[in-house]
């Protein structure tokens, strides 16, 4: 079992070996910047700013072989957060193999993308399963469902998955999706990041708007990585998430109410 509540004042690194800096993002639009992870009243904060003209961007993960992670095969993956709305901003709650391939090189696809907020208001999220064609590694291939919530008040994103079986998709404990084909029998790694899309990425809208918030915060309270499923179509489970939980609070967003769904 994984469980990374946020309860310091600064990032855990025995559980987030990972935090990225100093490389721009393959889309050219930002660099990685350990600046925009922050760990604050129960809630880590993941932002995307400017700095120099230049967007910056937050993103941890919780290792992989070089850094002694051997990743976690199976079982359900929480993930407690809330997403502001912005065009061409966003995140990704990903898993990503941990383990490289036969040939020592990083094994690419597989990839979960548990959540990913391309929309402008953030009311609906988008679940990716990737997975690799004739060609091998690197050959992309994808399935994206879309699901219809509010994601700038808190919720629980939930996978089950059954390596090499089936991948399910829950909000607050509710079913929405399933996939019984290419799901990954590999070890995997979370990872959690800000996003600042391009012009090249329509899917996301294109670039954040000259008057695009800064810093964009996106929030995460817990997450959670249990070796056996909690959840299943015909038993949801509980609903509750965010800092309220436990009577921690946090500031609310301008013209939303504080904490709660």
């Amino acid at each position: 079992m994984f469980e990374d509540d946020f309860r310091g004042t600064e990032l855990d690194r025995r559980k987030w070996q990972i935090v990225y800096h100093g490389n721009a993002y393959w889309n050219g639009m930002f660099d990685w910047d350990r600046r925009g992870v922050v760990v604050r009243d129960g809630v880590l904060r993941l932002r995307a700013f400017r700095d120099g003209g230049r967007w910056k961007a937050g993103g941890i993960s919780m290792g992989l072989k070089a850094t002694g992670f051997e990743g976690f095969l199976g079982g359900q993956v929480d993930i407690c957060a809330r997403i502001p709305p912005g065009k061409g901003l966003g995140q990704a709650f990903l898993l990503w193999p941990a383990l490289p391939g036969p040939d020592g090189r990083l094994m690419w696809p597989p990839e979960i993308d548990i959540v990913e907020t391309p929309g402008v208001d953030k009311q609906r999220v988008m679940t990716t399963l990737h997975w690799q064609g004739p060609r091998g590694n690197g050959d992309d291939r994808y399935d994206a469902r879309f699901t219809d919530v509010d994601a700038t008040q808190w919720h629980t994103y939930s996978i089950v998955w059954d390596p090499g079986r089936s991948l399910e998709f829950y909000v607050d404990g509710r079913y929405r999706h399933r996939w019984m084909e290419h799901v990954p029998d590999i070890p995997m790694s979370i990872g959690l990041q800000a996003h600042v899309a391009s012009a090249s990425e329509t899917w996301h809208n294109g670039p954040p708007a000259a008057d695009a918030p800064d810093p964009y915060e996106v929030e995460v309270r817990y997450v959670r990585w249990l070796g056996r499923r909690t959840l299943a179509p015909d038993r949801p489970g509980a609903a509750l998430c965010g800092p309220q939980e436990e009577g921690l609070t946090t500031s609310p967003r301008r013209g939303q109410r504080g904490g709660g769904r």
